[in-house]
Order: C-alpha cells, then structure tokens, then sequence
C-alpha cells in the first residue's frame, strides 16, 4: 500500500501535473462566488510557481545543494560495491536483442564496472525489481545480469536478484546480505539520492559492515547568479521534491530512526 501511495502521490506533486491541478482548480473556483476570492489566491500560486520554477539560477542551486550533501569516500581495501536500481529503461525489444537500454543514471552501472576493474576481489549486490506500479519489461536486476554479461564479469563476483520495488526496501535485503559479510562496501547512487540511501542505512542493522558513499550521475554545477529562465527548469524540481519529500515520509513512518542522515558519521555503521 505504501508503495502504491507513494507512486501516485508522486505523480501528482510533479511540478507540470501541480501546476495543471491548479489552472483547473483556478478555473472551477472562478465560477463559484462563494470561492471567488480564493480563486486569486490560486492564481497567485500558478504565476508563482511559474516564475520560481523557470528560474535557471534558484533551481540549480537547490540541486546543487543537495547533491553536494554527501562527499565520495572510497576504502583501499574493498568488500563489494552496493549498486542500487535506477540506471535502466525496461524496455522489452532492447532485452530481447541483448542490447542494455540506460536512462540518465546510467552513469551508476558505469562506475560500478569501474569500480569492479579497480578493485579486483570485489563483489557486488543488485537487488532492484522495478520502479513501476505496472511493471512490463526485463526488471532492473535482469538489464543488470546482461550489462555485466556483455562485460565479462565473473558471475561468482555478482549478486543479482530482482527482489525490492523502491530504496527501502533495497536497504532492507542489501543491510541484511552485507551483514553477514562484514567489510567495507561502495554504495553507489546518484548524488541527488545519496542523503536518502544513507539515511536508510544509518537506520538497518549492519553489524560490522561499513558502507563508503560514491555518488554519481551530477546535474547541475556551481551556481552563479543568472536571469536564465525556462519552464524546462521545472524538472529538476521534481528530483528535488521526490528526494526531500522521502526524507520525511520515510521519518515520519518510521523508516528511517531521524528525519536527516548524520552526514558526519561516514563510513556508515552500525
């Protein structure tokens, strides 16, 4: 159920469908006398959010912000890396022809093959499903299977199993599987996710595991003022309100112990 909530609530929070929301609000309040007055308030918040949301400069700066919360850490000696779902489109025909369709993280399988390279006796854990309230397509973990395949990458090295639907649940079988191990683990993610994967791991039981944050997948640079504005800047706004929002839905039902990671406490552990 929570998956299902979180699903549909986040396509309705997606700035272009909010905004929609609210012209349509705006129209049948207009034609309501009673509700007249509140309409303007609508009105108000449509051109605001037009305007805030354009902006070049405010939107990249709070992405920035956020995806420079958590700094990359790497161990010398390396357990295995933690690559968490997100990279892929599950996309049927590219499956069938072998081909390995990647979306705007691929840069997260990218640097878990680097890593693999570079850190010879390591493994590696993927236990991403799909993202999807109607999932079609290969699963995340079986794109996973095949990008490696095509790599040549010793299968005794990889544990692929397509088991979790969203990062809790991830945190869940990767904290309890890395538990076992112990060692130091490279948990890879975009930048943006990364304060939220951690939050959840500081929350699971790792026993003598560590886990070194490598974030991935950058959007946006240093901000400098500017008067650039397009209504395409919308969309960082919905990477932003996803991750901000699961920060405090995972907190408030009782995912996660505290609303924000310790981000001074790295390597996490136990």
């Amino acid at each position: 159920m929570f998956f299902i909530l979180s699903k549909v609530f986040s396509f309705l929070i997606y700035p272009l469908h909010f905004i929609f929301g609210l012209i349509l609000l705006y129209i049948i309040l207009k034609k309501i006398k009673i509700l007249k007055t509140f309409s303007k308030f609508i009105l108000f918040t449509i051109i605001f959010c037009l305007l805030i949301g354009g902006s070049g400069y405010i939107s990249n700066y709070l992405l920035w912000n956020l995806e420079n919360k958590v700094k990359l850490n790497i161990p010398n000696d390396v357990t295995g890396i933690i690559l968490l779902g997100g990279s892929f489109h599950n996309v049927e025909k590219s499956f069938q022809m072998k081909h390995v369709s990647l979306n705007e993280a691929s840069e997260r399988i990218v640097e878990s093959y680097y890593l693999l390279n570079k850190f010879p006796k390591a493994s590696l854990i993927m236990v991403a499903n799909s993202g999807s309230l109607k999932p079609k397509g290969p699963s995340e973990a079986e794109m996973a299977r095949l990008f490696f395949e095509k790599f040549n990458v010793n299968k005794d090295r990889l544990f692929i199993e397509p088991l979790a639907n969203n990062t809790y649940q991830e945190s869940i079988f990767i904290s309890e599987y890395i538990s076992n191990i112990g060692g130091n683990w490279i948990l890879v993610t975009s930048a943006s996710h990364m304060p939220r994967s951690i939050n959840l791991f500081q929350s699971r039981n790792l026993n003598k595991a560590l886990i070194f944050p490598y974030p991935t997948d950058y959007s946006s640079d240093k901000p400098k003022p500017s008067f650039d504005y397009h209504l395409i800047n919308l969309g960082k706004y919905k990477k932003l309100i996803h991750e901000y929002l699961g920060i405090l839905v995972y907190w408030i039902t009782g995912r996660t112990q505290t609303l924000w990671p310790n981000l001074d406490m790295m390597p996490v552990k136990s």
